[in-house]
């Protein structure tokens, strides 16, 4: 049986520190060799080994738009499942960091908690903003159910510390398209899409997320044997 641990920060700056000294959902893909941030799993070893974590650019307008909407995404799940869950959000100064009594060195900051209304089960909410252009292949995967790796193994990651039977990612999709002649971007329009995981279909799946994070931890973070690095 799981003890799921959950514990609540005052400052931003807690939780970053929190935050070293283990591997987090998003570090995971990096691990596998599917980072969307040109992050390896040297830099999980060094933030694990020497709390020394990779910075991203905090302005870039991706990652500022994404903060700003995602309590507002949120609010905008919770009303419009409000017969189907009930949602737990994030505290409001700081963060919360979650992790399994069993594997402490894996940790996970839960965009949201539900709590599903027919049977009270726990599931995982996740949250995900992108700009994606207008016609584009991506465009289309993502109305055909399509979905990146990296999306796929931080949910997947999130059910592995938590073990709850379920979750929800819903993504907003900002929509633009480029002006052949000028080559311009424009805005067109937004779409919300919502997709759904059950932990038992997906058991396999999130067994091997246990055992990479296992693996590296045991193989590299413990004995501080950095991982081979790829040499273009």
């Amino acid at each position: 049986v799981q003890m799921i641990q959950c514990r609540k920060f005052k400052s931003e700056a807690d939780w970053l520190e929190a935050r070293k000294g283990a591997i987090s959902a998003t570090d995971v893909g990096a691990l596998v060799g599917i980072s969307d941030f040109g992050k390896t799993a040297l830099d999980v070893y060094m933030k694990a080994v020497y709390g020394k974590e990779k910075k991203l650019d905090e302005n870039s307008p991706l990652i500022v738009r994404g903060h700003l909407l995602e309590p507002l995404i949120r609010k905008g799940f919770a009303i419009d499942y409000a017969d189907t869950y009930k949602v737990t959000n994030p505290p409001q100064k700081g963060n919360w960091i979650w992790w399994d009594d069993g594997r402490p060195y894996l940790k996970g900051s839960l965009d949201g908690v539900l709590t599903r209304r027919s049977d009270r089960k726990q599931g995982i909410l996740e949250i995900k903003t992108t700009e994606l252009i207008e016609g584009s292949r991506k465009l289309e995967d993502w109305r055909e159910g399509t979905l990146p790796q990296t999306y796929i193994t931080q949910v997947l990651t999130y059910l592995a510390i938590t073990g709850w039977e379920y979750a929800v990612l819903r993504v907003r999709i900002r929509v633009s398209s480029i002006d052949r002649v000028t080559h311009q971007k424009s805005f067109k329009g937004v779409e919300m899409h919502d997709y759904y995981f059950d932990s038992e279909e997906l058991s396999e799946q999130i067994e091997g997320v246990k055992k990479t994070v296992d693996d590296f931890w045991k193989e590299h973070v413990i004995p501080k044997k950095v991982p081979d690095v790829k040499v273009l």
